[in-house]
């Protein structure tokens, strides 16, 4: 299994923005991602203000560490982590692992 450390170094590329609903939203959310590569249209998911300018954050250059230590404090750092990893499991961004021999490499295609 990869390291914390190692996802830490990677630089996952923008998120693409034309996947954003603004309207109709559930109550606290600032946009619904969607993943229009996927066939379930179900796999949505809703993100707050403060989520949406992290997303902003995600572009290709700047690491996931340096996304984290932008927001110093345990709680803010550990919030910070947490919705990326949310982002990985709802296929919003891709983080390539092929370098890490033991890790199982999603191939980023729909399901």
């Amino acid at each position: 299994m990869a390291s914390d450390d190692f996802f830490l170094r990677k630089a996952p590329p923008a998120v693409h923005r034309g996947a954003f609903v603004f309207q109709r939203l559930p109550a606290g959310s600032a946009a619904v991602l969607l993943n229009p590569a996927h066939k379930h249209t179900d796999l949505v998911l809703a993100v707050d203000a403060i989520e949406d300018g992290l997303l902003s954050q995600i572009d290709g250059t700047r690491s996931l560490g340096d996304i984290v230590r932008e927001h110093p404090g345990s709680s803010a750092g550990h919030r910070v982590l947490m919705f990326l990893r949310k982002l990985w499991e709802y296929d919003q961004v891709v983080i390539d692992a092929s370098e890490q021999g033991d890790v199982s490499v999603r191939s980023g295609r729909a399901c």
